[in-house]
């Protein structure tokens, strides 16, 4: 695992399977459209979870501990919304497949104790459930 030098996107082993995660400069500040980088990601992305087309796929959109709880949660899940509309419009994904939620700052990967580390909880992850 590692990072792909082309586009910002992590891979990692979790308990429920294959998690993808889409850093935060996929979108702009406050904002929930994918920029055009985050298309390429997600394109990529696509490619592989096709390779598990019965596999059921959860999107989560995460924020850092800054601002208001209501306005992270509203921002992760218009995240997450985005990146699976981008799924299933572009890529043909079956939506009855894939699932969202916005868990704003509840679920941060590394504590929020600086801005590179705030910027590391700011994403999307794209999980492929493997149970």
């Amino acid at each position: 695992p590692g990072k792909d030098k082309e586009t910002p996107v992590t891979v990692r082993q979790t308990e429920e399977g294959v998690t993808f995660s889409l850093d935060s400069i996929l979108f702009d500040f406050n904002e929930s459209k994918l920029k055009e980088e985050a298309e390429e990601a997600v394109k990529k992305i696509a490619s592989i979870l096709k390779k598990y087309p019965d596999r059921e796929i959860r999107v989560s959109g995460h924020t850092d501990n800054i601002g208001k709880k209501e306005y992270n949660e509203r921002l992760s899940e218009e995240r997450a919304k985005s990146v699976l509309k981008e799924l299933v419009q572009k890529h043909g994904m079956d939506e009855s497949k894939i699932s969202f939620k916005g868990y704003a700052d509840t679920q941060p990967i590394v504590s929020n104790d600086s801005e590179e580390n705030r910027a590391k909880n700011r994403r999307v992850d794209i999980t492929i459930i493997l149970d």
